[in-house]
């Protein structure tokens, strides 16, 4: 979407006014991201309010996903703009509202009723009072590093269920050995983040068909093409303005909290907009088969659209929103026609990450050169790292990893070689799971080394020439 074309059909109201002060301070940031990002923010903030249909109250959060390579600006919107809009609504409301990184059992608490000593400043003591931190914003400049406490396991194990339920709204009771019975039936938490193309080589099918894939929606971000800066990109003045743009936002988002508003229904022309659409994308799920990705995605879309709508008619009217005598507006026509667009246009980025996918995942069979090169680079660093009371070098499992940029399995591999060849040999440490070689105390003491200890306790040491 060009600058031009977008400027036409941005959502007005706070939403387009973030966008345009996202772009005008990141001249490069790619428009439909800076869209994407402002659609979540105020999204985490709608959480009283609800889309009415026939099968239940619909409610509001969006969740938005960015992909591109590293340098494209997609970090930028929620550094400068979105994290420090939080940060003002939490110190004016007195609220937290900001949740950037969690581990499952960590997250589960996070969102239930829970006891919490809370300092009381006016008698200046601590008091148990009970917490609710039911909604707000999930937020990442880096989503691979989003959940925490998961490593040498697959990916996002044990969080996928219970982040699908926290954007559907609904949490079930449940009972955990640390913290006991914990009920917290209503969430609402808008979601956004941010990556590179790593992330196609951590996905596999089953985020997709376990669910939580489909209810993201992903925007492909690309930097626009560049332009010289002129004289003004160190002025204080752009400072200045984002200060003031941060500070109004803040406080329009802390009134709609305010608001009386509950309910969301739809303006004649407007339902009958979304009923066509919700037709299309129905028989459009049904012509597709069931092991298509995309078939679950398009399913999502309509619900997707309805709450955009409401968002953006929000959007529009946020200036007078919190004022509103009654507790149930109806969403206009232009918003129901805005959102059905920009849905439209998100089911294109989806189908196009479906195609860069495989891309990122095809592996190619690895040349002579770049098994030689990866050989040396593996012998250069045991060669290198020294401890005290070992004369030969010696390298951790744990070191081999970080500072060759390898997967475990690529040096498991070299390493099988390089023993093989006598150029290196593996101590024996601890028991563990990840034990690839061993050798025998005889052995050991052959080589004049002790048993390293620690995590991971297997070291390849180089037994070759200095």
């Amino acid at each position: 979407m060009s600058k031009e074309l977008f400027e036409e059909l941005k959502p007005k109201g706070f939403i387009g006014d973030l966008v345009e002060a996202m772009t005008t301070d990141i001249e490069d940031l790619d428009p439909n991201w800076a869209w994407a990002c402002a659609e979540s923010l105020l999204s985490a903030f709608c959480f009283n309010q609800y889309a009415h249909t026939q099968i239940g109250d619909l409610p509001l959060t969006i969740w938005n996903f960015g992909i591109g390579p590293s340098g494209d600006y997609k970090s930028a919107p929620i550094k400068y703009f979105v994290y420090e809009i939080v940060e003002s609504v939490e110190d004016l409301t007195g609220q937290r509202f900001l949740i950037s990184k969690f581990s499952p059992e960590g997250f589960v608490q996070f969102v239930c009723r829970h006891e919490e000593e809370i300092f009381n400043r006016e008698t200046g003591k601590y008091e148990t009072k009970i917490v609710e931190w039911s909604k707000g914003l999930i937020a990442r400049d880096e989503f691979t590093q989003l959940v925490s406490g998961v490593k040498n396991k697959r990916w996002m194990a044990g969080i996928n269920e219970d982040l699908c339920e926290v954007y559907d709204g609904k949490i079930p009771p449940r009972y955990t050995v640390a913290h006991g019975y914990q009920r917290q039936p209503n969430v609402r938490f808008a979601f956004l983040a941010a990556t590179t193309p790593y992330i196609y080589r951590l996905w596999d099918e089953n985020f997709f068909v376990q669910g939580l894939g489909n209810r993201f929606d992903y925007c492909l971000v690309k930097a626009r093409k560049p332009k010289p800066k002129d004289e003004d990109f160190f002025s204080r003045e752009h400072r200045n303005q984002r200060e003031e743009l941060i500070e109004e936002s803040a406080k329009k988002l802390a009134k709609l909290i305010e608001s009386p508003v509950r309910l969301l229904g739809l303006m004649p022309e407007a339902s009958e907009l979304w009923r066509k659409y919700e037709y299309e994308k129905n028989c459009l799920k049904h012509s597709l088969k069931e092991t298509d990705l995309r078939r679950s995605y398009v399913s999502r879309l309509p619900d997707k659209a309805l709450r955009r709508a409401a968002i953006y008619f929000i959007s529009s009217h946020i200036d007078t929103i919190w004022k509103a005598r009654s507790t149930e507006l109806v969403i206009d026509e232009a918003s129901m026609e805005l959102a059905i667009m920009r849905q439209n246009k998100l089911y294109e980025y989806f189908e196009a990450l479906l195609r860069e996918w495989p891309k990122w995942r095809k592996k190619k069979a690895p040349d002579i050169q770049t098994m030689e090169s990866e050989r040396e680079l593996i012998l250069n660093i045991v060669r290198e790292h020294k401890l005290p009371g070992f004369e030969k070098g010696i390298a951790s499992l744990k070191l081999l990893v970080k500072e060759s940029g390898l997967s475990k399995a690529q040096i498991a591999g070299i390493v099988s070689d390089l023993v093989t060849s006598g150029q290196l040999k593996v101590i024996e440490g601890e028991e563990s799971r990840q034990l690839i070689f061993r050798m025998t105390t005889t052995q050991r003491k052959e080589f004049l080394v002790e048993t390293p200890r620690g995590n991971p306790p297997y070291f390849y040491a180089y037994i070759g020439e200095d």
